[in-house]
């Protein structure tokens, strides 16, 4: 497991207030009890955490933990390969 997953598990473990241990990543955010108010939440939290957006329809589709690590890595990616155009654009 990433660090980034573990993260996002611990956030999602945080937010309400449940055992670390019973969310995995497979667990379904609705299982979890992650209503719409929970996700927006958690969403802006790891955006600020990790200096990157995670677009809006991106959300919508999100339906396990494992979506929301893979969101936060795919905007990470878009992230770095932004950084690296605007480098070789100097």
């Amino acid at each position: 497991m990433t660090e980034l997953e573990e993260e996002c598990i611990r956030r999602i473990a945080a937010e309400k207030v449940i055992p670390v241990e019973s969310v995995t990543l497979d667990a379904t955010l609705e299982s979890l009890a992650v209503d719409s108010l929970d996700r927006v939440t958690l969403s802006f939290d790891l955006e600020e955490q990790y200096g990157v957006e995670i677009p809006e329809s991106k959300l919508h589709q999100i339906k396990t933990v494992r979506d929301v690590a893979v969101a936060v890595q795919e905007a990470l990616a878009k992230k770095q390969a932004g950084a690296s155009t605007d480098e070789s654009a100097a």
